[in-house]
């Protein structure tokens, strides 16, 4: 964070009263006791497990230069530090960030979608920094308090900011996108995520397009999946300008002639504005992740990007942790896809494990999928239909939910002696070790509650087994 009047921020914060001593302005803050630094402005957040309110004391003794608090209670100032009492903290602190990204020329490009956001938010930032200074959303700080703290790690010599966007319920997408201001927007896809909390799809739906309607009030530009259905019907309930991405020779960015490998995917590019045609070599598993690509393609492009360099640097794009990994130990590939799951990635995934051509079998193992309200035990079932649609050999279940996975594959004609139902996490190891042998590929997904990611620490090095565990 750059410096600031000490007053602006004062205003910016809804101070509703204030104590202590005036100074002129300031240029750091934290919203945690542990990392006070001497001079730092502290929010006193309540969080699920703590209070910040609870370390007010200790961080004044450290040196802050002063304290925003929420609650009727002493503060033990000395004489060179203050204090703002405002209505709510996390809030305080979501205006600070909104009047700071206010101060700085910036592109902001906000993404939002069911799945592929982190992905996407990761493609666009490494195909923008080409050209352009390029700030981004780090991991999946994505929400209430990710976002400001990504908006308030803005510099001068920033150029872009690529902001990812989650939610669990209405409204939230549109807080964010109100503190991020963004003027370039990404709806990635609409699908049955979040559904305990939203209800809906249509719910889904409307949440998503709370930034669709952002950009429109900043006369800004949107980018949409034109392969999703209810993600290009938003092109007709919006005055923002539309680009389009997909299959489909109409699209403004496409992607035709594709071809899945075993670790990667061959495709066209085609920009129709410009006539421009070229080969691009995707180096990760999935079709899904060519709309990932279009879509990061486009937005640099829209930016100022050289189309030759960004397909260049399309070949060289990394993927985040544990979205389609790979490990292969022993001829066996392992393919780690377990940062989460909901019933449309789960189909992806399986998409995936039926693409791929390989000498072998072709080995399941999902957890539950969780956060689905009352469509769970269906979705479930379902996922059980396509896995016997997809050829699996063999699938492994972990969790109770997914107990109707692995029944519904059975009646669906899966040999029940090529499935097998877990409900402790440390029994998949031993039946991989016993079903898996030179050739196969082993598929892990799951909900971020289920990590089976940690199922690998079997096979992975111990070098790699304690950066995982760290």
């Amino acid at each position: 964070m750059q410096s600031c009047p000490f007053k602006e921020i004062r205003d910016a914060l809804k101070v509703e009263s204030f104590q202590g001593s005036l100074i002129d302005s300031l240029n750091s803050y934290s919203i945690d006791s542990r990392t006070i630094q001497k001079g730092d402005l502290y929010f006193a957040i309540k969080g699920d497990r703590f209070d910040g309110h609870d370390y007010i004391a200790e961080v004044l003794k450290k040196g802050a230069a002063g304290v925003v608090y929420s609650i009727d209670m002493a503060i033990p100032l000395s004489e060179e530090q203050f204090a703002f009492k405002v209505s709510d903290t996390c809030e305080a602190f979501q205006n600070l960030s909104h009047y700071y990204r206010g101060k700085q020329s910036v592109d902001v490009v906000g993404i939002t979608g069911s799945n592929g956001k982190t992905t996407t938010k990761e493609w666009v930032s490494q195909l923008c920094a080409i050209s352009l200074k390029t700030h981004k959303t780090e991991g999946t700080k994505n929400n209430h308090i990710g976002v400001p703290l990504t908006l308030l790690e803005l510099t001068s010599d920033h150029q872009v900011a690529v902001i990812e966007m989650g939610m669990s319920g209405l409204g939230e997408i549109d807080r964010l996108a109100e503190i991020a201001q963004p003027n370039f927007g990404i709806v990635t896809s609409i699908g049955s995520s979040h559904l305990e909390q939203l209800g809906s799809v249509e719910n889904v739906y409307k949440a998503k397009k709370e930034l669709v309607d952002r950009v429109a009030q900043n006369q800004g530009t949107l980018f949409l999946n034109g392969d999703d259905p209810l993600v290009i019907k938003m092109k007709d309930e919006t005055e923002a300008k539309v680009f389009t991405f997909g299959t489909d020779p109409s699209f403004d960015y496409v992607a035709r002639n594709i071809s899945v490998l075993k670790d990667s995917v061959l495709f066209e590019l085609v920009v129709k504005e410009e006539g421009f045609v070229a080969s691009v070599a995707l180096p990760h598993l999935g079709r899904h992740n060519v709309l990932n690509c279009l879509s990061a393609v486009a937005v640099a492009h829209q930016l100022g990007g050289a189309l030759d360099l960004l397909v260049a640097g399309c070949s060289k794009l990394v993927a985040p942790s544990m979205r389609l990994e790979q490990l292969e130990k022993d001829g066996v590939l392992f393919i780690n896809d377990a940062y989460n799951a909901n019933p449309t990635s789960m189909e992806v995934a399986l998409d995936v494990l039926e693409e791929m051509e390989i000498e072998g079998k072709k080995i399941f193992v999902c957890g539950d999928m969780l956060e689905l309200g009352m469509v769970s035990e269906l979705a479930h079932q379902q996922l059980g239909e396509k896995v016997y649609d997809s050829k699996v050999d063999v699938l492994v279940t972990y969790g109770h939910l997914s107990q109707a996975t692995a029944q519904r594959a059975i009646e669906s004609g899966m040999n029940e002696a090529d499935v097998f139902v877990c409900y402790e996490k440390k029994a998949i190891p031993d039946i991989l070790k016993d079903v898996a042998t030179p050739g196969d590929v082993v598929l892990l997904k799951g909900s971020r509650r289920n990590q089976l990611e940690k199922v690998l620490d079997e096979w992975r090095s111990d070098e790699q087994k304690e950066v995982v565990n760290s």
